[in-house]
């Protein structure tokens, strides 16, 4: 079944229809389209619904005449299983402000229960949260208002016994649930499913055939990662007999060997929305590892395991919190029945994975580790005074200090670190900081800040800048800004001696060349541009489209990208010269890395991680999904956070061989000590590690 507005003429001639069609599957034809409501020049609010029986419903907003504001009622129809519906009727009052008041959402269970939700607008410039249940074959009953600033979005669900339940993401600071009992006309009072969390958006909720709902949504953490959070609320008579079936207490929990949770209780999220119906109908997949009575999670906010409990859902639910980092999220059920570790902590250990040791060692949490070029030191993000703060140390985790502290800008807010890097004479060390101005998850400064490796105090160069790398003198500094969520991203430097910031248009993934002043950088659809920063007019582009981030030889005269389209691969293409040579087929996007010796080429993507030679030689998958990879210094390793794995591996490129050398994967960095002897990363489950 599929419904759209069609609109024709112009002007005060523009007219709007509802228009319905509805398809056999079995014989791959579609209905004659059918006009249902006919406006002047007005939006129709509309909304459909289809169950497993067929039935169908489908609501609309009929408009009264030509006036702008104000409607007729809310009207449905129905169609029954043998495919005949109903006359259109009115079933509910004209909604307040139409125009204003959006969002419509409708769910509609195989037994006929529906549930009509809107954003409704008040006259004090503030929103509503409004709801009607329809008892199967009977009509919407009143309106009620459930809860208000649903800003950040909101979903229903109806369970097969007639239990309706709603979700919605406050502009405040929470998110809510309220229900219905089985067949009830009425929903409860609204509980907090979450509290103290800020930026929630896009919640959704579903059921599965036993009746136990799952409710899933995003937020955005203070290091700017996207992290998937979820509740769910077993049935208690269905879960007692579950348990009973496989001979398990209620009590009991999974085993596991230790660090690691079993295989059947991983569940990984693709990009974007979470899709529910596939995680609630993996049978025993996530329901192994949930027991009922407390729900242990390997949480990846911040990069910390611990025990995530969250306030009742129904007076009985529990929280599993999962870390979405990058473009892929993997959601792991940690074993239980040991302690674990309740901050993020940057370790080193051996390519082979022995001798392990905690170098920042603190109470708060610490990542985004990065090597100092000459060696011997370490930058990274702390909060271990309660706010964020840039620190150095030896590596061998000695002589902390804290060099850039606290951020408060005008509005009272204090800011969140991430990115630091070195220039490369280690005397100074860029970082960007985002600031929720006010309190408002939709106002979000970033600021490019640079601060001395000895000590003193920050300069801002920028604002809305992120991403910082310096150029190989440390003259220049390049970034990635964006101004606002929705807008797209720009490509920019800036001289450190004091010029004024220069934008060099739409674009992303800034690199610079091991040599000179050229950056590349991904320029939207044009393709590969080269720009020397002396003199930015002078610019050379590689058109091509589909293309991805661009990486330089360690010699400075060869560029390696992937390119998607029609023969997607890997290219290579020399700065100033035409054409690419396409070294490697693969249909996988993915980020290329150069090693220093030149000889291979790491390719990391969202599937699958891999190496190739520089000529395309001996391409070979080494792991899965993969992040924050580094090349060893000496070229004889390469260490990533493989997510596959849920854990940091290290790859020789010459036998291939790949090591686990830690457990729960650390996603706020990885790098090398100089000498190449260790890996550093930063990981929440030091303990957890096998």
């Amino acid at each position: 079944m599929l419904g759209w507005l069609a609109s024709t003429g112009s002007g005060s001639t523009l007219s709007t229809r509802l228009e319905l069609a509805s398809g056999n599957v079995r014989r791959s034809v579609w209905t004659k389209p059918r006009t249902l409501e006919v406006s002047s020049g007005v939006a129709i609010p509309f909304q459909l619904a289809l169950n497993e029986r067929g039935e169908a419903i489908v609501v609309w907003s009929k408009p009264r005449g030509d006036r702008l504001r104000g409607d007729d009622g809310v009207w449905v129809e129905t169609r029954s299983t043998r495919g005949r519906w109903s006359n259109p009727r009115r079933e509910l009052p004209p909604v307040h402000d139409r125009d204003r008041s959006s969002y419509w959402q409708l769910a509609f269970n195989d037994r006929g229960e529906a549930i009509l939700g809107w954003d409704e607008y008040e006259s004090d410039n503030s929103f509503r949260l409004v709801v009607a249940v329809r008892h199967p074959h009977k009509h919407f009953l009143p309106p009620q208002e459930i809860g208000d600033n649903p800003y950040f979005g909101y979903a229903l669900a109806v369970a097969r016994n007639d239990e309706a339940l709603a979700i919605w993401a406050s502009y405040r600071c929470c998110l809510y649930a309220a229900a219905t009992p089985p067949g009830g006309r009425t929903f409860a009072s609204a509980q907090t499913l979450a509290s103290g969390i800020s930026m929630a958006t896009d919640p959704t909720v579903a059921f599965d055939a036993h009746g136990d709902p799952l409710a899933m949504w995003a937020r955005t953490s203070d290091n700017n990662h996207l992290l998937i959070h979820a509740a769910t609320h077993p049935s208690g008579r269905h879960r007692r007999r579950q348990l009973q079936a496989r001979g398990v207490q209620r009590s009991s929990r999974p085993r596991a060997r230790a660090g690691r949770a079993p295989r059947s209780c991983r569940l990984a999220c693709p990009t974007g929305s979470p899709d529910l119906h596939r995680l609630l109908g993996g049978g025993g997949n996530g329901r192994q590892s949930m027991n009922p009575e407390r729900l242990v999670a390997c949480q990846r906010t911040r990069e910390r395991c611990n025990v995530a409990s969250v306030p009742s859902f129904f007076g009985a639910a529990r929280c599993l919190i999962v870390g979405f980092v990058a473009v892929l999220a993997v959601l792991a059920i940690a074993p239980s029945g040991r302690p674990l570790a309740t901050s993020s902590e940057i370790y080193s250990v051996k390519p082979d994975g022995s001798d392990r040791v905690d170098l920042s060692n603190s109470a708060g949490n610490d990542s985004f580790p990065v090597e100092s070029p000459r060696g011997g030191r370490i930058a990274f993000v702390s909060d271990r005074d309660g706010y964020d703060a840039i620190y150095v140390m030896n590596d061998d985790g000695s002589d902390q200090r804290r060099l850039a502290g606290e951020i408060t800008e005008a509005h009272g807010t204090i800011c969140r670190f991430s990115s630091p890097v070195w220039s490369p004479n280690a005397s100074t060390i860029a970082f960007s900081a985002s600031c929720l101005l006010g309190g408002d998850p939709r106002n979000v400064l970033t600021l490019l800040n640079v601060v001395p490796s000895t000590g003193g105090s920050v300069q801002e160069l920028d604002t809305g800048a992120s991403d910082p790398s310096f150029s190989a003198d440390g003259r220049f500094l390049a970034f990635r800004q964006q101004s606002n969520s929705i807008s797209a991203t720009t490509v920019g430097f800036v001289a450190l001696n004091g010029g004024l910031p220069v934008s060099l248009g739409a674009g992303s993934g800034p690199a610079w060349s091991p040599t000179g002043h050229r950056l590349a950088f991904q320029s939207g659809t044009r393709g590969i541009t080269v720009v020397d920063v002396t003199r930015p007019s002078h610019r050379w582009t590689f058109p091509t489209r589909n293309a991805g981030a661009p990486s330089w030889s360690p010699r400075g005269d060869l560029i390696a990208f992937y390119r998607g389209g029609a023969r997607p691969g890997i290219y290579v293409v020399r700065a100033g010269k035409r054409p690419a040579a396409r070294i490697v087929d693969l249909g996988e996007a993915v980020a290329v890395r150069w090693s220093p010796n030149a000889r291979w080429l790491a390719l990391n993507g969202d599937v699958s991680a891999y190496l190739v030679g520089r000529g395309g030689r001996s391409l070979k998958r080494i792991g899965g999904a993969a992040s924050a990879a580094a090349w060893s210094p000496n070229s004889a390793h390469i260490a990533w956070a493989d997510l596959s794995l849920d854990g940091v591996a290290v790859t020789n490129p010459r036998t291939q061989r790949t090591v686990l050398v830690a457990s729960s994967t650390a996603l706020y960095g990885v790098t090398w000590t100089r000498d190449s002897q260790r890996v550093i990363f930063s990981s929440a489950c030091g303990p957890c590690a096998s």
